[in-house]
């Protein structure tokens, strides 16, 4: 009670010193930044992580490429179509922090000639030859489905980046590659890249984030007019919550922490929470108002009903949100403590702030909601009759539900790609077009590492790569590869005068160990396929997205491909490349899924348990929040909406906001049955006190995040709808199934 008669006491000091910290923080935001770096995701101890880094060490990073794929309706073997092609090329070498340009008009093939090698463009921009041009193209397969599309109709280029360029100066680069492809008169031109991907990733974050909190606010504001009815009770729920969401964003801003794709939930989140803080107090205070004539008594009453449940649900979910620690992925424990943070910030300033502007401008609880008490008063009475006498019908529909879910959830497919965006978004046409007319987006580096140096270069262990390369290029999913046989071969084809039929490995050992002098200037395009100690020798695959599921069928196959071709002890393999990293990452978060829930289930039990010092009220407080997330799981499976590294996040925020209501229905329901005794008249006051708040904080939430279901993210349109399905049935469950666990208990 003396921390609510300070509040009162001084609730001027109070409002103007959280406006001023607002104002100043507030300040700060237009230097906030968003950012979406994947790599930030990745588990810094996992054996997939250090594979990766062997091979960056090797053979450098495979993320600093940027694509370009620009088409042509008919074909590109067109010399208009060339030249436009060549002066776009020309325009991309003059871009900052871009290193190299490669395509067509740039690489070159090599013929040995009695006065040495000879670089023949595959291009040689005459009309005369570009017949003979593109039949040599097409049939080449170092070409065909990486420098030119498997139809002929598109033309790419590969740019080299600057690895120590900036963020703005990569963000520079696309923009002008942006730029330069609209002004072009190409029928339509498609990025992709690492890079590329980061840059779209970030500015959705920023536009995304501005948009959902603009919405949220707009429908919130309206769902608050339509039920208050009341100009001051909107005002006294919103300002407390828009000044979290500034403080909040401008403490963000001040340390530096940049937003990534998950900060979408922080404004939903702050809103409601703050929200469901505000409408207790308000709904109470309505009540005690009602009884007490004197605002201030009212008030003190008000807050002291429901100040300490508000705190605990508020606390409970903090510390659902810091269960996120146990992942092992940076990011997701930032949102964790980023969120949790939040929350905090969202009760504190509500509960200093909504009793200070009640005082302030003297508004009684009429003025703060305006409808029928007794229309309430009389449908909760009918409501809870029915419950308890229709108990048994509820408890079957209740169990026919779960079944249904449970046969859903077996139906879950742990699954992910690299490019997680809805149809019609600007990256799903860019993976479309790529895998339809080139290799794919997904590279696997295939790497064969011998103990002794020098074997690479050995002709059995180069015929071995080979017959591994030709395997590999056989599977269904593979599009394109290229390996250290490659280069020989190439090298074999430019000694013979570059007859196509030339291109296979030399029968002679001798004359394959005088190739291996020439590697370090033999295809500079090709890259590095052969390290430098002669250690490892490496394939690299182009394959479509094919999801991870279907990608480690395809690495069990080439693992026991390799199993049974070699005998050696001395050689192995390793499977590496950023989507394996992506893939692993998204398999470790899904199995970690399990650890943050049980955490956070122990965590409030415990909570639960100190409150209500009742055993059976923490098993139903259990049963009814975990039964909406079976239902969500369930739902997953029917609509086959795979469980990944993101979707799996839902299940944490949906239980931890659930519990809310399930704490202040419990807690009300527990001081009304100290004073009544009698279950059924506790369950009716508690119905009248709680029950309209926590279905107005369950609109709200509803509201909120239905939001995410605009966004172009594929993954927030999903947990936005399983979110929503989540507070639907917590509400329901609430409502139906905790009076008929009460009854069943009390047997």
């Amino acid at each position: 009670m003396f921390l609510y008669r300070t509040i009162i006491k001084f609730n001027r000091i109070i409002i103007i010193l959280i406006l001023v910290i607002a104002t100043i923080l507030a300040s700060y935001i237009r230097n906030l930044t968003t950012e979406y770096d994947i790599s930030s995701y990745f588990p810094k101890d996992d054996h997939t992580l250090k594979d990766y880094e062997y091979f960056t060490q090797l053979f450098g990073f495979d993320d600093d490429k940027i694509l370009i794929s620009v088409t042509n309706d008919q074909s590109v073997f067109s010399r208009e179509f060339l030249t436009e092609t060549l002066k776009f090329e020309s325009q991309l070498k003059d871009i900052p922090n871009v290193e190299k340009v490669y395509s067509l008009h740039s690489i070159y093939d090599k013929i040995r000639t009695p006065l040495g090698f000879v670089s023949i463009p595959f291009l040689h921009n005459t009309n005369e030859s570009l017949k003979t041009d593109s039949m040599r193209i097409m049939s080449d397969s170092r070409l065909k489905g990486l420098f030119i599309s498997m139809n002929a109709k598109s033309f790419a280029f590969y740019l080299d980046i600057n690895r120590n360029a900036s963020a703005q100066g990569i963000d520079d680069i696309i923009e002008r590659l942006i730029s330069l492809s609209h002004g072009s008169d190409f029928s339509l031109a498609y990025l992709a890249g690492d890079r590329y991907t980061r840059y779209v990733y970030k500015n959705k974050i920023r536009d995304e984030l501005k948009r959902n909190m603009i919405i949220c606010i707009v429908i919130v504001t309206l769902f608050l007019f339509i039920s208050l009815r009341s100009f001051w009770g909107v005002i006294v729920l919103l300002l407390p919550i828009i000044l979290s969401i500034l403080i909040f964003l401008g403490l963000l801003s001040y340390f530096k922490i940049s937003l990534g794709i998950m900060s979408n939930y922080y404004p939903i989140i702050l809103l409601i929470m703050g929200l469901t803080t505000g409408i207790h107090i308000i709904n109470r205070y309505e009540y005690e108002n009602r009884s007490v004539t004197n605002r201030r008594r009212a008030l003190l009453y008000a807050l002291r009903r429901v100040g300490y449940t508000t705190f605990l649900s508020s606390f409970t979910t903090s510390v659902g949100f810091l269960t996120l620690n146990l992942s092992p992925v940076s990011p997701i424990r930032q949102f964790g403590n980023e969120a949790a943070f939040g929350v905090m910030i969202s009760y504190v300033i509500s509960i200093l702030l909504i009793p200070s502007l009640i005082e302030l401008c003297k508004l009684s609880g009429s003025k703060l909601m305006v409808y029928k008490f007794e229309y309430w008063n009389n449908f909760s009475k009918n409501l809870i009759k029915q419950i308890w006498t229709r108990y048994k019908i509820i408890l079957i529909i209740s169990i026919i539900i779960l079944l249904g879910s449970l046969i859903g959830l077996n139906k879950i497919e742990k699954d992910n790609y690299l490019i997680n965006s809805k149809p019609g978004d600007i990256l799903t046409k860019s993976r479309t077009h790529f895998e339809t007319n080139y290799g794919g987006l997904r590279n696997l580096e295939i790497l064969i590492k011998v103990d002794s140096p020098g074997v690479t270069i050995d002709m059995n262990f180069i015929r071995f790569i080979d017959q591994f390369e030709q395997y590999v290029l056989e599977l269904n999913p593979v599009k394109t590869t290229i390996s250290s046989a490659t280069i020989y071969k190439s090298i074999n084809k430019a000694y013979n005068g570059g007859i196509s039929n030339e291109y296979k490995l030399p029968e002679d050992s001798e004359e394959l160990n005088n190739y291996s002098k020439l590697l370090p200037h033999s295809i500079p395009y090709l890259g590095n396929f052969i390290s430098n100690d002669f250690q490892v020798g490496r394939i690299s695959a182009r394959v479509k997205d094919i999801g991870r599921l279907a990608s480690y069928k395809l690495h069990d196959k080439i693992y026991q491909w390799f199993k049974e071709n070699t005998s050696d002890k001395n050689i192995s393999l390793i499977l590496t490349g950023m989507p394996i990293l992506i893939d692993r990452t998204n398999e470790i978060m899904v199995n970690d899924l399990y650890k943050s829930l049980l955490l956070a289930f122990s965590i409030v039990s415990i909570l639960l348990g100190s409150i209500f010092i009742n055993f059976r009220y923490v098993v139903i407080s259990w049963i009814v929040n975990i039964y909406p997330l079976i239902i969500a799981s369930g739902s997953m499976g029917i609509l086959n909406i795979p469980l990944m590294a993101s979707t799996s996040i839902i299940f944490t925020i949906g239980f931890v906001i659930a519990v809310d209501d399930t704490i202040h229905f419990i807690s009300n329901f527990r001081l009304n049955e100290i004073k009544r005794k009698s279950k059924y008249s506790s369950l009716i006051l508690t119905f009248r006190d709680t029950v309209k708040a926590m279905f107005l904080t369950s609109i709200l939430l509803i509201s909120g995040f239905s939001v995410l279901i605009l966004s172009d993210f594929e993954v927030l349109y999903y947990n936005g709808f399983l979110i929503c399905i989540i507070v639907i049935f917590a509400f329901l469950t609430d409502v139906f199934l905790i009076p008929v666990l009460i009854r069943y208990f009390k047997r």
